[in-house]
């Protein structure tokens, strides 16, 4: 019995870290694509979201928190990126998506936890923003801006929710 429970914690740990080593790469792979007008793919495409979105679906609100709080800090010490506030912002953005799509799994949103989960995210991160006055930019100038560049990832997270809600059964029990 003891092995059993021992085997089961180290595959939760091995799970943890392929989760969370993937939800720090994807975005530095999506990131090698070259920059549109400027934004890089990361803002159109958001891949920062897709790790704890799944991870959320699948096993639950505790391990996407996880994720949610440590992939940017770990992305942002890897790439060596110097841009504190941004990275403060998207971690931010990850918990409250995270947060608010926890909330509204179980309801009649469930399809639309992305879409309403990115809302809040944004609103949230850009009071943030002219509070704290961490980027260079107003509050309702970053809101526009980084919602209407994020529409094709929202797209992408829209379909991931609907795919992985519509196959449950065929992911771990969470």
């Amino acid at each position: 019995m003891h092995t059993l429970i021992q085997i089961q914690k180290s595959n939760r740990y091995t799970l943890g870290l392929i989760v969370i080593s993937a939800a720090v790469l994807l975005p530095i792979l999506i990131h090698l694509i070259p920059p549109v007008n400027g934004i890089p793919m990361g803002a159109y495409l958001l891949p920062m979201f897709y790790i704890p979105l799944i991870s959320l679906l699948i096993f639950g609100r505790k391990i996407a928190l996880i994720v949610a709080a440590l992939a940017p800090v770990l992305n942002f010490l890897l790439v060596g990126n110097s841009n504190w506030g941004l990275m403060a912002v998207l971690t931010l953005e990850l918990l409250v998506f995270t947060f608010v799509g926890s909330l509204l799994i179980k309801t009649k949103f469930k399809m639309l936890l992305a879409l309403i989960a990115l809302i809040m995210a944004k609103l949230i991160s850009a009071v943030f923003i002219g509070f704290m006055d961490v980027l260079p930019v107003t509050p309702f100038a970053y809101f526009q801006e980084s919602f209407i560049n994020a529409l094709p990832g929202l797209m992408i997270l829209l379909l991931i929710t609907f795919y992985i809600l519509k196959n449950k059964q065929k992911f771990p029990q969470s």
